[in-house]
């Protein structure tokens, strides 16, 4: 705080003894406000399981995920190896995400 703030909080303090009656006014705001809604879980866990599902049927017809890991051990890095890892960070990261939002509620 600055020192024009100090001083203001010192005049406030000197002249109200205690918190200002409202007669129950933020008692019925309060009351009045809608609670937070539930969220569901549902909708996260079908997606993820859609995601891993897609994603095995599109990787299980190819022959990049053979051909990738041989180039992978063997010191090189593909475009789909790449891909894919990337692919898992962002997918790590969204449900980092996800659940930091939820542990919040």
């Amino acid at each position: 705080m600055n020192h024009d703030e100090d001083r203001i909080d010192e005049l406030l303090r000197r002249s109200f003894e205690g918190p200002v009656a409202d007669d129950g006014f933020a008692g019925r705001v309060m009351l009045a406000v809608p609670g937070r809604r539930r969220r569901v879980a549902w909708p996260t866990l079908v997606g993820v399981a859609a995601g891993i599902a897609v994603t095995w049927a599109s990787l299980a017809t190819s022959l990049s995920p053979s051909l990738s890991s041989q180039q992978w051990f063997g010191g090189g890095a593909s475009f789909v190896i790449v891909g894919m890892a990337g692919a898992a960070v962002l997918s790590l990261l969204a449900c980092w995400w996800g659940l930091s939002e939820g542990s919040r509620q």
